[in-house]
């Protein structure tokens, strides 16, 4: 048993190491939409939904909050929906059973 947990730890280590290596091109583009203000929606949402596989890293959990606070006044359903899928998803601390789809008028992630 303690074998298949220090495998399954070192795979989880090489994942993060992985998404840490990959994320920086990303974040450029993210960079890049926020200074130039992109507004195409298509891009934007593409943007999204590739910094969700990085939310499994505190680095991605930042610059997907970054572009997220970026999008929402820009599209606030399309973002909201990014966020409630992070949240359903990949925040442990969040219980959906107690937070509705309320939070996502806040516009807070």
């Amino acid at each position: 048993m303690d074998d298949y947990i220090k495998k399954a730890s070192n795979m989880i280590r090489e994942v993060q190491s992985m998404l840490k290596q990959n994320l920086p091109p990303l974040e450029s583009q993210v960079d890049y939409a926020i200074k130039h203000r992109v507004v195409d929606k298509s891009r934007l949402d593409h943007l999204l939904s590739d910094l969700l596989d990085f939310t499994q890293i505190e680095e991605g959990v930042s610059v997907f909050k970054r572009l997220c606070q970026y999008c929402y006044p820009l599209y606030p359903e399309l973002t909201a929906r990014y966020i409630l899928f992070y949240r359903d998803h990949y925040d442990p601390d969040y219980d959906s059973d107690l937070n509705d789809v309320d939070d996502k008028e806040e516009g807070a992630i």
